[in-house]
């Protein structure tokens, strides 16, 4: 049936999109949504979708991905389930505990963490925790199917990547799963863990990230593998700041946003997130001095907070490229190998998806390329299973950049990983289905759609260019998702003439890359981030404060500003140095937190003038942030947030001020913040504490779980040892560290799973708070204090069902008036 004319048109506009075929919302059959179905025993919400795709078996048959008796086997594999998945976090404070507990405990690890003490001075608790190994592994049935517990992935280092079979959809079925679920989410949350599937954590495997390294995620949304290579990056650092940066890029302002949110969970001053087109990335500015300093020399400037002086002969600094010692290519892909958990894709995906992407992919490629420096590593990876967006991809980047780069070996990497090599033979098809083996054989229409770069190359020319170096992870080889890598070492500078360019602006933008690229690779002897903090600092203020700003002119951005233009960056405000002006505040911080002399002052940042928060960043970081001037790098987000001024000394007078002490309700409460303008943070608080001498209390776990539950707990709910130091600790903020055996004279206590955690605190007259946000609280609730989350989820489920009930009540009512018949007296409508 189709609409009738009369319908179309000018006189009917005001009923214009509106769906003549959409469910009356009263109609009598019509289930609520996420109504129970009673056939099917679970909630109804959508349909099965059928896992299959004619189009998809007959593609890559046709390409000969695998031998052919493989093929019942993958095809399987790619219907069922994609087991889950986490890795814990290498240099976070509990990956010791959650794999001895993960190994020990399985999928009961959820109530050991949260309620088994470890002893360190008893032989007994080693011995009873040996006999619950035996029986808190085993396997058990869920609907029939036997369950095993988490194993950790044979090929991953250390046993910091676990598996289950259980897919994500199945943790609510059985009550020990649901608990170890909750787990899950809870350190997630925390950032002790990262749930991610095992296939995408292969990539930054074969990057090997050193401390000092610059690193570039070209498409990192949504930051699983960026979070993996910053862990990466901590790892060889120790308890000190790594001298290297992670640059999370991604197209997607939203997903940039993303980004921030999964990275932030780390605590990493070493992260930067920025929104730029990966294919064009710019070059990273950095100011170099013409005298660098020494390691001694910084350390000794920058124990005061910024002082007036400056040195002038940081003024006139030369500028150097920053030289990006390994790049993720995670570029944009059909996705065919996340056919497990992305069910939809099935019924959608088409042959032309590689063919749309190609070229996309090959600028990514290399665009990367030219930013990597001579002796740098990058890694090319797709989800996906076709070499039109693989091998040929990698093809043509070798054949553009002619001897530059090299595909790296690593059949000998990663022991236990079960891989297939590349392939070196393909063909393309068109729309219609029409197979080529080399681009002569097309015509038009498709040769503007088709290009040769997709063509498999000779096979002299895939023996020279070492195709088969490829790795490429199929589904049905270790359970897994399909993923393809490929690894490449960057010999030599790219020519500028091997560049394609279509226009001379584009000749002249790749001459001006070339040069920018011999600079960098050219560059012999670079004075270290942390020799040169303190004159880039010194640059940054003689130019801010010894010379006066030249007034915006006409057509300029500070006279246009808050006019919109086609392709002006219109994001995130821009990260400053801290003003002179703050001076008095920082040494009020000093005093008030007893900072040593050690505290990296230099490395501060704030993002306007009134500083209402201050950021710590890594000394890689900070060079970037001064050598972007002209906002040519467009920076989402950066640094840790160690310092916020209360609401009394925000630094706006057109603001009304609030309550005295919104946190703890005490009004004598805010006489520490007339001593201190700024409280300290809970993101950068690990990194703080090694400077901290003052206004720091030790707890024990009995006083964090008492801290968790009560939302303003009073002194006297707390231990007598905590009570008595919090009288030596006037009102305001403070520090509170978990160390369950504070006096040596006193016999050794057990050990709990929160030993040595930080938290953010204010101290009020009568009571304390920890500085926590409602998520962070909840999740620490999870794991220290699941029974309160345990009540709330029952409460939570009586209501649901005394919902559900009201409304059934209420149809059935209606039902009953609606069949009741008319009264007598009363004529029926028709």
């Amino acid at each position: 049936v189709f609409r009738s004319f009369d319908n179309m048109g000018r006189k009917n506009r005001r009923n214009k999109g509106v769906n003549e075929w959409r469910q009356d919302s009263n109609a009598p059959n019509k289930k609520p949504k996420g109504a129970w179905d009673d056939a099917k025993g679970k909630r109804g919400d959508y349909a099965e979708l059928e896992r299959v795709n004619e189009k998809f078996e007959a593609y890559y048959k046709a390409q000969q991905i695998i031998p052919e008796e493989e093929w019942p086997l993958l095809l399987q594999s790619y219907r069922t389930p994609l087991p889950s998945t986490f890795r814990i976090t290498s240099f976070g404070p509990f990956a010791a505990h959650l794999k001895k507990e993960l190994l020990t405990h399985g999928f009961r690890a959820s109530d050991a963490a949260l309620a088994t003490e470890t002893s360190t001075s008893t032989s007994s608790s080693s011995s009873s925790s040996s006999s619950d190994t035996s029986s808190s592994t085993e396997s058990f049935e869920i609907n029939g199917e036997k369950i095993q517990p988490p194993t950790p992935l044979p090929w991953y280092p250390d046993h910091l990547a676990w598996h289950t079979q259980v897919p994500r959809k199945a943790f609510r079925e059985h009550p020990e799963l649901a608990s170890f679920h909750r787990f899950l989410v809870a350190q997630n949350d925390q950032g002790n863990i990262t749930r991610q599937e095992a296939v995408s954590m292969i990539p930054p495997l074969f990057l090997n990230i050193e401390p000092h390294h610059t690193v570039i995620d070209m498409c990192a949304a949504p930051g699983s593998k960026t979070t993996q290579m910053l862990e990466m990056l901590h790892l060889g650092a120790g308890k000190e700041i790594p001298k290297g940066v992670v640059i999370a890029n991604d197209a997607d302002e939203k997903r940039c946003y993303m980004l921030v949110h999964q990275t932030q969970r780390l605590q990493s001053p070493n992260i930067m997130v920025t929104n730029h087109e990966a294919q064009a990335f710019p070059t990273i500015d950095i100011p170099l001095s013409s005298s660098p300093s020494s390691d001694s020399s910084v350390s000794s400037s920058s124990s005061s907070p910024l002082s007036s002086s400056s040195d002038t002969s940081a003024t006139n600094a030369k500028r150097n490229i920053l030289s990006i010692d390994r790049i993720l290519c995670d570029v944009p892909c059909s996705g065919d190998g996340t056919l497990r958990k992305n069910p939809d894709l099935w019924r959608k995906w088409h042959p032309s998806f590689g063919v749309s992407l190609h070229k996309l992919q090959l600028r990514i490629a290399l665009r990367a390329a030219r930013l990597l420096k001579v002796g740098g590593r990058m890694v090319y990876s797709t989800c996906s299973m076709n070499p039109l967006e693989n091998e040929s991809v990698v093809m043509e980047l070798l054949r553009q950049t002619k001897g530059a780069l090299r595909l790296v070996d690593v059949s000998g990497e990663l022991a236990g990983l079960q891989r297939r090599p590349g392939m070196t033979k393909w063909r393309v098809c068109d729309r219609t289905s029409t197979w080529y083996d080399s681009f002569d054989q097309v015509q038009n229409p498709f040769r503007a759609k088709l290009y040769a770069s997709m063509f498999a190359p000779t096979q002299e020319e895939a023996d020279a260019a070492g195709l088969t170096r490829c790795v490429r992870v199929y589904p049905h080889q270790q359970d897994t998702g399909g993923f393809f890598i490929t690894v490449i070492e960057k010999v030599a500078s790219i020519p500028v003439d091997n560049v394609p360019a279509k226009a001379t602006a584009e000749k002249s933008q790749a001459q001006a890359d070339a040069n920018e690229e011999e600079q960098a690779d050219n560059s012999v002897s670079v004075p270290s981030p942390v020799e040169e903090a303190k004159d880039e600092e010194n640059e940054a203020e003689d130019k801010g404060k010894g010379k006066e700003e030249p007034k915006p002119t006409e057509g300029s951005n500070e006279a246009d500003k808050g006019k919109k233009k086609r392709g002006q960056w219109h994001g995130e405000e821009p990260f400053l140095q801290v003003p002179a002006t703050l001076a008095p505040d920082l040494a009020k911080i000093k005093e008030y937190f007893g900072l040593g002399e050690a505290f990296p002052w230099h490395l501060l940042m704030c993002r306007s003038e009134r500083a209402p928060k201050l950021y710590l960043v890594s000394p890689r970081v900070n060079d970037v942030l001064l050598g972007n001037k002209t906002g040519k790098l467009h920076l989402i987000n950066t640094g840790l947030r160690i310092f916020q001024r209360h609401d009394k000394h925000d630094g706006d007078p057109s603001r009304k001020p609030k309550r005295a002490d919104q946190s703890s309700g005490d009004p004598a409460a805010m006489e520490g913040a007339d001593l201190c303008p700024y409280r300290i943070c809970q993101d950068g608080l690990k990194w703080m504490l090694p400077h901290i001498t003052k206004r720091v209390a030790y707890i024990c776990h009995k006083d964090l779980v008492v801290l968790l539950k009560e939302n303003n707990p009073a002194h006297f709910m707390l231990t007598f040892e905590t009570a008595n130091a919090l009288r030596e600790i006037s009102s305001g903020t403070m520090v509170f560290v978990v160390k369950e055996n504070r006096d040596p004279s006193v016999p050794p206590r057990p050990v709990h799973s929160s030993e040595g955690m930080v938290f953010a605190a204010w101290k009020g007259k009568d009571a304390v708070r920890l500085f926590l946000s409602k998520n962070e609280m909840s999740s620490l609730r999870n794991i220290f204090v699941p029974e309160m989350l345990e009540k709330k989820d029952a409460e939570r489920i009586e209501k649901q069902k005394a919902r559900m009930a009201s409304r059934e009540d209420t149809e059935m009512a209606q039902a009953d008036t609606k069949e009741a018949p008319p009264a007598a007296d009363v004529p029926s409508k028709v």
